[in-house]
């Protein structure tokens, strides 16, 4: 099936980031956990391998503010020094990191989870937690940007098109972290996911302009499932039980990008993901990435989400990094010279 879709793809353009998303560290993240057991970082093999299908790219690595910090405001040295590692290892091999804190607007304390803007985990301590990792992180080679928190949803006071730019939790919380990080460093990048889920179906309609005004890119995430969840699951195992359009990625995202233009933003695909086997949403994912590389002065970057053999690999969305499914293969041929 890979040689046939080959044909079907075009190149992103060369002012575009086209890499992997790779999940693994935020596993577990309601304890401290244990490396290789509870979690898992990428080795320098690893590495090599994402740099076969996409050189000198920005990677986006999931971990966690949880397990990072603890304790609010500090970087643990355990946790910090792994993460160190896995940096220096796509480093070294020529790739860029986007860490991703993967924790959905909240953190676990006390292997409890608690929402930005409680009074268990205020604004302000999530601001110190990014403060803290920003300067942990700081100068370190091979680190490119922060993602401030994967997929907010359901937040203290949800964002809607009436509060998106005044009261809204998340905004709110968003523009101060990013004030933070950029407080650090001018030179660290930010990325901010929309609040819902980050998902790329919301975004026109929750947000009628932009309000997240200190941020290098606005993030969104492409899941083509009926709930745009990413879980493939039910009748939406195959594009036949979806009930969606075979345009339907496409179209959306070309929505985004119109609205992207308009607000003078630019975009960053986060996470997209389909089943390897259905070769109609695989149809759908090179339409996608060809309005993608169509866009490119206002979508900047695409992380296609990948775990690797061993750790939760049956998700339907997920590219085999260590196997290099038929996505990879895919993906891999969108690929330019990067940011």
């Amino acid at each position: 099936m890979a040689r046939s879709l080959r044909r079907l793809v075009n190149s992103v353009a060369p002012d575009q980031n086209n890499s992997i998303s790779l999940s693994g560290a935020e596993f577990n993240s309601d304890s401290a956990g244990d490396i290789e057991t509870d979690y898992t970082f990428y080795d320098d093999a690893e590495y090599a391998s994402v740099a076969l299908f996409f050189p000198g790219s920005i990677v986006r690595l999931a971990t966690s503010a949880s397990r990072l910090c603890p304790t609010t405001g500090t970087v643990d040295a355990t946790k910090g020094a792994e993460l160190k590692v896995a940096i220096g290892y796509a480093n070294d091999n020529g790739l860029r990191v986007l860490v991703d804190l993967h924790d959905y607007g909240r953190k676990y304390i006390s292997s409890v989870e608690r929402q930005i803007g409680s009074a268990e985990y205020t604004q302000a301590n999530f601001v110190s937690d990014l403060t803290a990792i920003a300067t942990y992180l700081d100068g370190t080679a091979g680190f490119w940007g922060i993602g401030l928190s994967n997929e907010p949803h359901d937040m203290l006071t949800a964002t809607d098109s009436s509060n998106y730019n005044t009261i809204a939790t998340w905004t709110l919380a968003a523009n101060a972290g990013t004030l933070a990080i950029k407080g650090v460093s001018s030179d660290i990048k930010t990325l901010v996911c929309t609040d819902n889920w980050s998902g790329f179906q919301n975004l026109v309609a929750t947000y009628p302009t932009n309000p997240f005004t200190n941020t290098d890119y606005v993030e969104i995430h492409c899941y083509f499932d009926s709930d745009n969840s990413g879980a493939y699951s039910g009748a939406n195992t195959y594009f036949s039980g979806s009930g969606r359009d075979i345009r339907y990625g496409g179209e959306t995202l070309d929505a985004c990008a119109i609205w992207a233009r308009d607000n003078d933003t630019k975009l960053w695909i986060g996470e997209v993901g389909v089943p390897a086997y259905d070769e109609a949403y695989i149809t759908m994912l090179n339409d996608l990435y060809k309005v993608v590389a169509l866009n490119n002065d206002v979508i900047k970057g695409t992380n296609y989400w990948a775990i690797k053999t061993g750790w939760y690999i049956s998700a339907n969305n997920a590219c085999d990094l260590t196997n290099a499914q038929e996505q990879m293969s895919v993906v891999g041929h969108y690929v330019g010279v990067n940011l």
